[in-house]
């Protein structure tokens, strides 16, 4: 009883000075504030492409409360990027309490890397694995040629389609997988965009419907 009480004590101990020191690590990090879904602090994303990425994401939360946030930033300054990305979310709390729904994709321009960092409730769905492979085969060849939207738009799509469950860690490694990814991207992301209009106009006709739907979109932001 006694070896058991000195091994619970010391767990613990190790657990309250680790959380302790992650934080410590957290506030002395200078990490920016959160502004969007797609977060191009280092102007990397044409503009066109963080409209479209913007509205793809807001009216996926609609569909599937999952928040998934893009940042990319000029230059981790000798951080790993891995604890910024993990900084990032605890600064900004993106995973959900309830559900541990929540994920980031964190790009520096800099150091050419990228990071998928998922919640608790999505990591047996976007697993290590995935997330290497959908960097490896899809977003890293494309960004280290400098085509950041090619990048972007291929790992975000590919994600948001594991979560759906629509693409499987099969299908990443299937030849020409890039080229339909982007095809039924680019439908969606036209279709999401037509969505939206329509919602602006018939909320701008029916002004009672306005403050339904400017709360359903604040509550998401």
């Amino acid at each position: 009883m006694a070896r058991f009480m000195r091994f619970a004590i010391f767990h613990c101990t190790t657990m309250f000075f680790g959380s302790f020191l992650f934080c410590s690590y957290v506030n002395g990090l200078d990490l920016p504030s959160l502004e969007n879904r797609i977060n191009d602090f280092a102007y990397i994303i044409s503009d066109e492409l963080e409209a479209q990425l913007e509205i793809r994401l807001i009216n996926f939360e609609i569909t599937d409360p999952t928040p998934l946030v893009v940042v990319t930033v000029a230059s981790l300054n000798g951080e790993d990027i891995e604890n910024y990305a993990w900084a990032l979310i605890q600064k900004w709390a993106l995973v959900q309490k309830n559900t541990g729904n929540g994920a980031l994709v964190l790009i520096s321009r800099g150091e050419e890397q990228v990071h998928i960092e998922v919640g608790d409730g999505l990591i047996e769905i976007l697993t290590d694995t995935l997330c290497d492979k959908i960097i490896d085969y899809l977003m890293s060849p494309a960004i280290k040629k400098g085509n950041f939207d090619e990048g972007l738009k291929l790992g975000l799509e590919t994600i948001l389609g594991i979560v759906n469950g629509e693409v499987s860690a099969a299908d990443i490694e299937k030849p020409g997988f890039n080229l339909d990814i982007n095809k039924w991207g680019g439908f969606v992301v036209a279709v999401s965009f037509l969505c939206f209009i329509i919602i602006n106009r018939i909320t701008a006709k029916y002004h009672f419907l306005a403050m339904f739907s400017g709360g359903l979109i604040c509550s998401l932001c």
